[in-house]
This record gives structure tokens, C-alpha cells and sequence, in this order.
């Protein structure tokens, strides 16, 4: 499953110009893969930031600006949990 993941998020990545959030779960996704874990930690706390400072400036009054960053947070949560299986 990761590495489906990971594929589809080299093909995003190669066919589009991104940054933030998505440019860090592909580098952490892809230093997890080569097991280079400093990287993994560096990459993954950026996108922890990324998506905490576009929380801090999103509207608390809709739902609909809130939640996709929650899940995005759900996400970050998994990833750092899936990572030790990944690493033994």
C-alpha cells in the first residue's frame, strides 16, 4: 500500500509543480522508502508544520475548511505509526 502510494505521488509530482504538504509526504515517503530516516523525520515534521500554519489560518466557523486539514493531520499520525513496520 505505501509504495502504491508512493507511485502515485511520484507521478503528482513529476507532472505538476507543487510544494508544502504534498512536496513533504513525498520526500518522507521516499527517504522511508531508501530508509534514510533523518531525512523521513525532517521531511515529515515540515509537513506537520505546513498543515498546523494553514490550520491556524483557516476558519474555525466551517466545517468544510476544517476538515480536510484534520485528515491531513490523521494522515501524518499514520505515517509516523506505519514507519517502524516499514524500517525493520
Amino acid at each position: 500500500m505505501v509504495y502504491c502510494l508512493l507511485i502515485t505521488l511520484c507521478i503528482f509530482y513529476r507532472s505538476s509543480n507543487f510544494s508544502g504538504y504534498h512536496k513533504s509526504i513525498y520526500s518522507a515517503l521516499t527517504s522511508l522508502k531508501d530508509a534514510e530516516l533523518d531525512s523521513f523525520e525532517v521531511a515529515l515534521q515540515q509537513a506537520w508544520q505546513h498543515t498546523i500554519d494553514n490550520l491556524c489560518h483557516v476558519s474555525m466557523e466551517s466545517a468544510h475548511s476544517v476538515y480536510p486539514l484534520l485528515s491531513r493531520l490523521q494522515g501524518l499520525a499514520d505515517i509516523e505509526g506505519f514507519a517502524p513496520l516499514i524500517l525493520r
